[in-house]
């Protein structure tokens, strides 16, 4: 047989047909049962080594509104190209969103974080001259970062924690949403990323007429620097009001479904009661302000006292809203220096500051108590000092995202490496050189 051009172009259009249909083609991957890491994080895919001139497909449920995480490791060709989608399957008018693309030689692992609506989804991993090592799904909790722009009542001293400094120290890799008063310059594109700003509403105890409540709280529901908000605060002491707000922010809520909306709580179950009831089945998350303090307890009795127990425990006992754990975002407060506020929680220098905060993150993170918590909101950065800062990035990290049980580090809680440190048994364990007689005495200031 003599093979001529016109053989050449048919075996070229089959091999070129081939191997478009080979590119098209869907590959669907059976479902996987979702494993539970910690109190945060819950994996819903993992899968290695996928490759193919194909869509690989994977379904999975959103059980809650709330955020999911994904991360892939490529190679990718000169030529080739990858690209993860995800879709709702149970909405009509869904819309594919990109997550994640690799372009053409990227070498690279590639994360992405969205908040989605509860339901089913498909995630669709579309691949040309690519390799995936690892595709990895989880769901995870709100990750809040209070607050940019960082000046509020700023440390002398400290450098300002702007979006340099928080992406060199991994902050903006481990948090999905930003609490700001009028937003930052940069927000748009962090939005765009798929993350979320919150506007910070502040001034509720002016709040006192039905309407002045309304305008404030729908004002900052659709206020353009943000995607919702959070309420600061309710506190037994503004009591009067709760019936009112109450309504107030049950209208606010159906009108606006969309952003996100949390209240910050100074109280408990009791206490709360007339502002907590009426929205248990509304789509709100409760912030309880967990400002923790250094203490001279030790490191077994800070373990077994714990953190916000109380707090959730206290509505199983109310018996109103028993399952609050799935809608509490735990606000941990992080004051640690010199600032013009009233806070600072590192006050004791045979107490380590670093150690008090993983115990908190760590109880969040695997305490029966605390399962599925809706999040961390860190509170707040302006007076938080540099090295703490940093270190609150990695427990983010380390509990919300990789979903760890066993602790970053085995540090205890009490220090031992100076002795009488703040001269409680006045100059016992240290020598003292007098200039003159009587020159050097040890007082005390109230306060």
């Amino acid at each position: 047989m003599t093979i001529t051009s016109k053989h050449i172009a048919v075996l070229a259009f089959t091999l070129i047909t081939f191997s478009r249909a080979a590119a098209n083609e869907t590959i669907d991957h059976p479902a996987q049962q979702p494993k539970v890491l910690n109190n945060f994080v819950t994996q819903l895919i993992t899968a290695n080594d996928l490759g193919g001139e194909a869509t690989h497909s994977f379904k999975v449920e959103n059980p809650r509104n709330g955020w999911l995480f994904f991360r892939t490791r490529a190679l990718v060709g000169r030529s080739g190209s990858m690209r993860l989608s995800v879709f709702r399957t149970d909405a009509a008018d869904a819309k594919k969103d990109v997550v994640i693309t690799h372009e053409p030689g990227d070498r690279r692992t590639a994360e992405a974080m969205r908040f989605l609506k509860k339901g089913d989804y498909e995630i669709h991993l579309t691949m040309a001259d690519a390799d995936v090592a690892l595709l990895d799904v989880r769901l995870i909790p709100m990750i809040i970062y209070e607050r940019m722009w960082g000046t509020f009542r700023g440390m002398a001293g400290f450098p300002e924690y702007d979006r340099a400094f928080l992406q060199r120290h991994g902050m903006l890799d481990s948090i999905n949403t930003i609490g700001t008063y009028d937003g930052f310059s940069w927000m748009r594109q962090w939005q765009d990323q798929g993350k979320r700003a919150i506007r910070i509403s502040g001034g509720t105890p002016g709040l006192n007429t039905e309407e002045k409540a309304y305008q404030h709280w729908r004002g900052s529901m659709v206020h353009p620097t943000g995607d919702g908000m959070i309420i600061d605060e309710f506190y037994p002491g503004l009591k009067e009001h709760f019936p009112i707000w109450g309504k107030v922010l049950k209208r606010v809520r159906e009108e606006n479904t969309t952003g996100l909306c949390l209240i910050y709580t100074a109280g408990g179950a009791e206490s709360l009661r007339d502002i907590i009831e009426p929205l248990a089945e509304l789509d709100f998350y409760w912030v309880p302000e967990e400002q923790v303090e250094e203490s001279r307890l030790t490191h077994e009795e800070v373990v077994e006292q714990g953190f916000a127990r109380g707090f959730v425990s206290g509505f199983g006992k109310a018996g109103y809203f028993p399952n609050i754990s799935e809608r509490t975002v735990h606000s941990i407060g992080i004051f640690s220096g010199p600032s013009e506020s009233k806070y600072n929680d590192d006050v004791y220098p045979d107490r380590n500051w670093k150690v008090l905060k993983e115990l908190h993150f760590h109880e969040l993170a695997t305490h029966p108590l605390h399962k599925n918590n809706a999040g961390v909101d860190m509170y707040q950065s302006p007076q938080c000092q540099e090295e703490y800062l940093r270190w609150m990035a990695r427990l983010c990290r380390h509990y919300c995202i990789e979903g760890n049980t066993t602790r970053l580090t085995n540090d205890r809680y009490e220090l031992n490496h100076i002795q009488n440190p703040d001269f409680e048994q006045g100059f016992d364990g240290w020598t003292v050189e007098q200039a003159v007689p009587g020159s050097m005495s040890i007082r005390y200031l109230k306060g």
